[in-house]
């Protein structure tokens, strides 16, 4: 997923932006996703290829390529639309995939890349075939509408490291406050 801003490296969403701090430090990345048949996946790709990232996990099909519309509102704070129907929501689970996975020893997800059914059902399927002594880490991602209870608490029951902003914090604590409540009130029943 690229901002709309320009097409380097360093507007690359954040999650390469974590895969190529990762690799900074001597970790092998492969990415795992879709990214469209258009010009902007065209552009996506020569980009990540530059990087020097393992790309035999990204898929290409017809749907765009995801990115994000940036504006700024009165205050001068960045509000972002992120859009729908690209092709990242539809990623895939293959024997492949699932067999690299299986060797892993750390791996990081979003809740945002599984804002649909088709690529929130291939991620999980690929988080149950990590072993269970990897790291896995879960990055929390509060944005817009893709998010919600069901997601958040199957991602962290499969984590062992939760990745958020303080933005995600004050919403994440709520929810537990209230996940604790409805469970107390079940206890009384």
């Amino acid at each position: 997923m690229f901002g709309i801003a320009s097409r380097k490296v360093r507007d690359l969403a954040g999650a390469y932006q974590f895969l190529l701090f990762c690799e900074g430090i001597g970790s092998r990345i492969i990415s795992v996703t879709a990214i469209g048949g258009d010009e902007l996946g065209d552009e996506t790709f020569t980009v990540l290829k530059e990087t020097g990232l393992d790309l035999g996990y990204i898929s290409r099909n017809i749907l765009p390529t995801g990115k994000v519309l940036v504006s700024l509102n009165e205050a001068g704070v960045p509000q972002y639309d992120i859009v729908e129907n690209v092709a990242w929501d539809t990623i895939e689970c293959s024997p492949a995939t699932m067999k690299l996975v299986g060797d892993a020893d750390a791996v990081c997800w979003g809740s945002l890349a599984q804002r649909s059914e088709k690529s929130r059902a291939a991620i999980l399927r690929l988080i149950d075939a990590v072993p269970d002594t990897s790291l896995k880490v879960f990055d929390i991602n509060i944005r817009q509408h893709f998010y919600s209870t069901d997601l958040i608490v199957e991602s962290l029951q499969k984590a062992n490291v939760l990745k958020l902003n303080e933005d995600e914090l004050p919403l994440l604590i709520s929810l537990f406050l209230f996940l604790l409540i409805l469970w107390k009130l079940s206890q009384n029943s």
